[in-house]
């Protein structure tokens, strides 16, 4: 198997494999956390999504993790 196959996608975004894996890995455990809060939030209606899991705040965070303002980020 070659490396580049870890590489390529990382390398595009200006990260290394670990950043990579440490930044999709955040982004899963974000939307994890946001899944159960949603439910809770559907069922009750009257409770507001806590731990930042609303719509507005997970489009803010996944905007803010898009791999061009990454990008951006590390080339500052």
């Amino acid at each position: 198997m070659k490396l580049t196959l870890f590489t390529k996608h990382p390398e595009e975004v200006n990260e290394t494999y670990i950043s990579h894996l440490f930044n999709a890995a955040k982004i899963s455990i974000k939307l994890g956390i946001a899944c159960p809060m949603q439910m809770l939030h559907a069922v009750f209606p009257f409770i507001c999504p806590p731990m930042d899991s609303s719509v507005d705040s997970l489009i803010e965070y996944l905007n803010s993790m898009h791999p061009e303002e990454r990008k951006k980020c590390s080339e500052k």
